[in-house]
């Protein structure tokens, strides 16, 4: 009925081939394509949702992380300098495996980081063996600022490795992640939802960065409900 339908329909716009259907008392016919069609104009596909969280984190992090207050413990002072004055490019060290560090001569820029291996390993195998990347360091060396440069940069177009860069302040998580990156980074009237996003998370794993600010800071009551901890060790 369908393929007789379709013959009929040759190169008529929609509006007229739902006429026919109208003439030809095919109503169940008609019902079922302004259905799909209905559908099809609200369900976000896979890009639809990366282009629309893209725009808005990119224009978060271009604006509210371009600056730095060097002196945090003063907040009435109003002292901000932009990142690129403030922050130096990373030096290497070297880890004997017992606890002791000797500097190298190898300077690195933030984003490289990913890619910065011995050897001539190629590009792939390169990516896909940095998963995770672990930041230590005494109180005040400036691992927030290395965050938030990182996602700066990102922004910038200087991390095209990943597609998605997602930067977590883990004082302020409350509940799951899929609804942190909501509740810190995206605005109210964001037409992607929740499970939209994760979704596409899950399915572009390899595309998509998370930046985890702070995990020290994470309280005892937000660890019991969180599920931070298991995307950290891939579970999630």
């Amino acid at each position: 009925l369908l393929l007789e339908l379709l013959t009929q329909k040759g190169t008529c716009t929609p509006e007229e081939f739902v006429e026919i259907l109208k003439k030809g008392d095919h109503q169940h016919v008609e019902d079922q394509l302004k259905r799909t069609s209905t559908h099809s104009k609200t369900t976000k596909g896979p890009s639809d949702v990366a282009d629309d969280v893209i725009a808005c984190l990119k224009d978060l992090y271009a604006t509210e992380y371009a600056h730095v207050r060097p002196l945090p413990w003063f907040p009435d002072l109003d002292l901000k300098r932009h990142l690129g004055e403030v922050y130096t490019n990373l030096q290497l060290q070297y880890n004997d495996g017992r606890g002791h560090f000797r500097d190298t001569d190898t300077i690195v820029s933030l984003v490289d980081i990913y890619n910065t291996r011995e050897g001539e390993a190629s590009q792939a195998s390169v990516r896909s063996s940095v998963r995770k990347i672990r930041v230590e360091g005494d109180p005040g060396i400036g691992k927030p600022c290395s965050c938030q440069k990182l996602a700066f940069d990102w922004s910038c177009g200087k991390l095209e490795r990943f597609k998605v860069v997602l930067f977590l302040e883990m004082r302020h998580l409350a509940g799951k992640v899929k609804d942190t990156i909501f509740k810190q980074l995206l605005p109210e009237d964001t037409k992607t939802t929740p499970d939209q996003l994760w979704s596409y998370i899950q399915d572009n794993q390899d595309d998509v960065l998370f930046i985890l600010d702070g995990l020290d800071e994470l309280s005892q009551e937000a660890g019991k409900v969180t599920d931070v901890v298991d995307l950290i060790q891939g579970k999630i």
